[in-house]
């Protein structure tokens, strides 16, 4: 929650990086060299090890992502997942790319 160097809208709750906390929106690129990181949520997969408590996983480098897109300490990645702006236009509605502080 603590993280320096997050990019996203000033909007989003920092601890969960999201505006509603049961629904994250994340740019799906790994911040090493732009793979695509995998959701992995389960717990001590046997690939991941016994330390792995879930997020997202950079199969190309080996970046780990906690459930909130942020990067782990000692990754090749260096930065988190960036939170794109979005806004909402209804309950079932999404705008991505739509800053809701300027709408």
């Amino acid at each position: 929650p603590e993280s320096k160097a997050s990019v996203q809208p000033t909007y989003v709750d920092p601890e969960v990086r999201s505006i509603k906390p049961e629904i994250l929106i994340l740019v799906g690129l790994c911040t090493h060299l732009g793979c695509s990181p995998t959701f992995r949520p389960e717990v001590a997969p046997a690939d991941l090890g016994p330390k792995w408590v879930g997020g997202y996983f950079c199969p190309c480098h080996g970046s780990h992502y906690d459930l909130a897109g942020r990067v782990y300490k000692s990754q090749p990645a260096p930065l988190n997942l960036p939170v794109p702006p979005h806004s909402y236009e209804s309950d079932d509605v999404i705008v991505i790319g739509v800053d809701q502080e300027n709408a």
